[in-house]
């Protein structure tokens, strides 16, 4: 009689809680070559993100045959199945990127030398590990290129579990006969912590959204639906901290005798207006690609921030926003109301902290209106 350890091995279930522990310290390895930028050229992100992912596989690997000591297997062979599925989660929980399915094959060459290594170079063992690292592959590629179509059907995942146990097989029968009923666990062990991973993953996924919407709440003005003054200082701090951003520029408005438009058509004649400017200025800013962040900063005064852009240029952007809204027609109760506004623009290089910065660009703003009001000044 075949005991279930003899399946999933004495160590199952420590094997299963050391994955994620690894897995987790590998996406975070990768979070910091993103956060530092080290990914810019395409031959170093390639080289660094398949070392990151061999390196924590391989020491994945290497606790498993500690915690696992003297497998009939052997150290290269054995859970070869918990690899392929530890593996395997990888890719559904990476974001799609293009191409990341060849992440993995400097893996499937140092298995192969190291397999090699300890027992030698014969024909007919060699084409059963080529041919199961080679459907392992495959499998790798469906989920890189149908994650979404794979995610919403769980008999999915029962295929999935047949091509990586098929794998696994192909790779284990090279040096050792396989009796069927191991097959058929290895199958029950794939698809049980596959199925796993996807209930798992869904529920991140729903923490994650519901997290995201907290975000949100707290980041957006509500009237608006533009960034709100906290998350302005958030956004201005990043970029104040950051290497990669040597010059930027912020454009400080606000509407011209808004105080006036309450008073004579009620507050929320001055609701309409300040979404109207609002809407017009995302649009805007999305349409000509520019860097341009909008934020409320509170009643009827905005910033907008601009990476990478000189003030000459900013107020280029500016001038044609201004000229937009004061020849767009603000009609509210069948009323037609006088709306412009007034605009200063710095540009930021020396300036360390947000009250400098803040500052400068109000004297700017106080400039345009001691000029007339409805036009840009930048100095």
């Amino acid at each position: 009689m075949i005991h279930i350890d003899d399946i999933l091995g004495s160590n199952f279930i420590d094997k299963i809680f050391l994955m994620p522990t690894v897995l987790g310290m590998m996406f975070i390895a990768k979070y910091m070559i993103q956060y530092y930028q080290l990914d810019r050229n395409k031959v170093t992100a390639y080289i660094l993100y398949s070392s990151n992912f061999a390196l924590f596989i391989i020491l994945l690997k290497f606790l498993f045959n500690d915690i696992d000591q003297g497998s009939p297997y052997g150290y290269i062979i054995s859970d070869i199945s918990l690899v392929f599925i530890a593996i395997s989660v990888v890719y559904l929980v990476a974001p799609p990127t293009k191409n990341i399915e060849y992440e993995v094959l400097p893996q499937f060459i140092i298995y192969y030398g190291l397999y090699l290594h300890v027992y030698g170079f014969d024909i007919q063992s060699s084409l059963l590990v080529l041919s199961g690292l080679t459907i392992f592959w495959l499998v790798i590629y469906v989920l890189c290129n149908y994650k979404e179509l794979i995610s919403k059907y769980y008999i999915s995942y029962f295929f999935l579990s047949i091509f990586i146990t098929l794998a696994a097989i192909l790779v284990a029968f090279s040096q050792f006969d396989i009796p069927m009923s191991y097959v058929l666990g290895i199958l029950g062990k794939v698809l049980a912590v596959l199925v796993i991973a996807k209930i798992a993953i869904h529920l991140i996924s729903i923490i994650a959204l519901m997290y995201s919407d907290l975000k949100k709440d707290a980041y957006i003005d509500a009237l608006t639906d533009t960034y709100n003054r906290k998350k302005f200082e958030e956004v201005l701090k990043e970029i104040l901290d950051s290497k990669n951003v040597p010059l930027f520029s912020i454009a400080l408005f606000d509407v011209d005798s808004f105080k006036c438009i309450n008073d004579s058509y009620g507050h929320l004649a001055g609701d309409y207006v300040l979404r109207e400017i609002s809407y017009g200025i995302k649009d805007t800013l999305l349409q000509e690609h520019n860097n341009g962040q909008l934020f409320r900063y509170g009643g009827d005064e905005f910033f907008v921030l601009f990476r990478n852009q000189s003030g000459d240029k900013v107020k280029a952007i500016m001038d044609d926003i201004q000229k937009n809204i004061s020849e767009k027609d603000f009609i509210y109760n069948d009323t037609l109301l006088n709306v412009s506004i007034s605009v200063g623009v710095s540009e930021i290089r020396d300036e360390k902290s947000l009250k400098d910065i803040i500052d400068k660009v109000d004297k700017n703003l106080y400039v345009a209106k001691a000029n007339g009001k409805n036009q840009v000044f930048y100095m």
